[in-house]
């Protein structure tokens, strides 16, 4: 009985060593076309059900998502960023790069922090669903690229803000008391690059306004973009 046993627990940590990945392997989300690369296994599974909750919200909007989207570690800022980014997705490669949660707490102690909330790990994987908003329009995009930016900012808050727990969402709205954007043509970069967070809460605020015509908004945004 007792050889029954060990035999059967053996088994059981073989087969939860290869459901699990190991540290810095790739992890395919389940049902998704999302691949988490270099994350360990919990981060893994943190981006595997941020990014699900918004292809979700996506795919409820009209917006299916690519083929493939992978989400990798961002080990160092860009030529030309004045401080570290949360995230960013490379157009070219079709790659979402997003820095590690430790990376993110010590970002938000030396620069003003996200939303001017404590970094905590929600708040980390709200930006993977940012990101991978930006991946999913890019796919859509039939806009003429000048008119790309700030729809694409647009999308991405919206679907950050609707698929962050509601304990957050909260906080947000609670300390950015902006009103919803009134027309498109008020959804700017110079708002985005002057006070992201604003820009969120507006674009979130606005998009939650229009009802059951959030959909066709955003459709009209992959089809002509806003003014640069």
């Amino acid at each position: 009985m007792r050889a029954t046993r060990i035999a059967i627990a053996v088994l059981l940590a073989g087969l939860a060593a290869f459901a699990a990945p190991a540290a810095g392997r790739a992890m395919r989300c389940p049902g998704e076309p999302v691949v988490a690369s270099g994350w360990s296994a919990p981060d893994s599974e943190r981006i595997c059900a941020a990014a699900t909750r918004a292809l979700a919200f996506l795919r409820a909007a009209g917006l299916s998502p690519p083929a493939s989207i992978e989400i990798r570690p961002l080990a160092r800022r860009r030529r030309g960023d004045a401080t570290q980014p949360l995230g960013q997705y490379d157009g070219g490669s079709g790659v979402v790069s997003l820095i590690r949660y430790e990376a993110a707490v010590s970002a938000s102690h030396a620069h003003a922090p996200a939303f001017g909330l404590p970094m905590s790990l929600e708040l980390w994987q709200s930006f993977v669903g940012h990101e991978v908003a930006h991946a999913v329009a890019a796919a859509h995009f039939t806009a003429v690229v000048a008119r790309r930016a700030a729809a694409g900012e647009y999308v991405a808050a919206v679907v950050q803000l609707s698929t962050m727990p509601q304990g957050l969402l909260r906080a947000i709205l609670e300390r950015h008391d902006a009103a919803a954007f009134g027309e498109a043509g008020e959804i700017t970069m110079l708002l985005y690059q002057l006070n992201p967070a604003v820009f969120a809460v507006k674009a979130y605020r606005h998009y939650v306004a229009l009802g059951d015509g959030g959909p066709a908004f955003l459709a009209m945004l992959m089809r002509e973009g806003l003014a640069p």
